[in-house]
């Protein structure tokens, strides 16, 4: 019986201590933080997740959320000797809605990774955090919920039932094109104003295939809304054209900069997931440059000058002969 009792002692809090903050409930979903520790490390990088549990059909967002809703904003309490905590974006899914929407996000289970840089002696590290979501299906639900979690600070304890999904979501979150497992990947962009009327935003992938499910997603851009990619398997990449539409009408920039996520992609039999984020222009077209109203402004201006200089280098005439 003694043993039995030190054990237990020695088990419940752990199990006490957890790793998991409670639920936030409503009908359409549940949400809590979490951590992959029982004991977490006092010092370096300390990852976290905002855990999601969704009823079926319901949804919640990606950064771009697409043609409708948000997504979810976390704000941290102050907490001494804890760097502000970066929230961090799986690679997302894409619905089809009714009236020809699209959305960008997540459904059934997501965990949203955190991380921030810790340094501390203490042995306890209180987390607060104020969560604004949106959770859709057809209509759409606002929620807020300030979620809490108490961490214990000392020699590691992993947590058998956290770890695994917060390894989860790091494993699904993009790597930068030609870093870590995508190391000999490139991705090049382009516009393509050939048709000014219907601009279209070209995405090349060299160096990995894409799967079946294989899809580009585009982040929020200031200057035009896209429409649905079309892919198009190369020997060896994808190529993705996406229909672009001006937020101002006729008014494409010269160069911006786009950032992207492709997921589903395959390299050396092994799953991965890309992002990238790069300056780009307008994409010449196969007889010379696409000729923009820029550029014709300035073809004209030239026309101007060199007629200028021919009526200056033309000899006058006084009604008779030269």
């Amino acid at each position: 019986m003694k043993a039995l009792l030190l054990t237990l002692a020695l088990i419940v809090p752990l199990q006490a201590w957890g790793a998991a903050g409670e639920w936030a409930e409503n009908p359409e979903s549940r949400v809590r933080l979490i951590t992959p520790w029982q004991v977490a490390p006092q010092s370096g990088e300390l990852r976290m997740g905002l855990h999601f549990k969704l009823a079926p059909g319901w949804h919640v967002y990606w950064k771009n959320s697409g043609d409708a809703g948000f997504p979810p904003v976390v704000v941290f309490r102050k907490t001494p000797d804890l760097g502000d905590p970066e929230l961090l974006w799986p690679a997302p899914e894409r619905f089809e809605l009714p009236g020809d929407l699209v959305a960008f996000g997540y459904e059934d289970e997501v965990v949203y990774p955190l991380r921030a840089k810790l340094d501390t002696q203490a042995d306890r590290l209180r987390l607060t955090a104020d969560v604004d979501y949106l959770v859709c299906q057809v209509d759409c639900v606002p929620y807020r919920y300030t979620l809490t979690l108490d961490q214990p600070l000392g020699t590691p304890v992993p947590d058998p039932g956290t770890m695994p999904l917060l390894d989860r979501a790091w494993a699904s979150l993009p790597t930068p094109a030609g870093q870590g497992p995508s190391q000999g990947i490139t991705t090049t962009a382009a516009l393509d104003v050939s048709r000014p009327s219907a601009p279209v935003l070209e995405v090349r992938v060299k160096g990995a295939r894409p799967g079946p499910e294989s899809q580009l997603f585009l982040e929020s851009h200031e200057a035009f809304d896209t429409g649905k990619p079309v892919s198009q398997a190369t020997a060896d990449g994808v190529i993705y054209r996406v229909p672009l539409k001006p937020r101002e009408e006729g008014k494409v920039p010269f160069t911006t900069t786009v950032g992207w996520t492709v997921t589903h992609l395959a390299r050396n039999g092994q799953p991965l997931n890309l992002e990238s984020r790069q300056q780009i222009g307008r994409k010449e077209t196969p007889g010379g440059p696409a000729f923009t109203p820029g550029l014709v402004a300035v073809l004209a201006l030239i026309s101007l000058g060199l007629w200028g200089l021919l009526r200056l280098s033309k000899p006058e005439t006084t009604g008779g002969k030269t």
